[in-house]
């Protein structure tokens, strides 16, 4: 999740179109100005590189609804990040500068 400039928080994963409403991310790519990157991965990557900056405006999404209901019953969460070869076409997708985000 990602707090834009009015306050709103949107989830930087939702890339996906809903008819004519485009996804979360594209208010994150906009409210950030990027203009060559787009996916999770280089938006998430995008904003490790620029944490000092961007670190309270970033919160994870799995710190969410289950966890908050769950967190009684949890002794520990596991987080697994992965960074995969750059022919897997899923690798935009892929956790590693988010795992990052997480640990700050």
């Amino acid at each position: 999740m990602f707090q834009v400039t009015t306050g709103d928080w949107y989830n930087i994963g939702d890339d996906r179109m809903k008819g004519y409403i485009f996804g979360e991310q594209i208010e994150v790519v906009s409210d950030l100005a990027l203009t060559e990157k787009s996916s999770f991965r280089e938006i998430s990557q995008y904003l490790w590189e620029n944490v000092q900056y961007y670190g309270n405006q970033v919160k994870p999404v799995i710190l969410g609804k289950l966890l908050e209901d769950k967190i009684n019953d949890l002794e520990k969460v596991y987080l697994v990040v992965t960074d995969q070869n750059e022919t897997v076409k899923e690798r935009e997708k892929y956790s590693l500068y988010s795992g990052e985000l997480i640990k700050y």
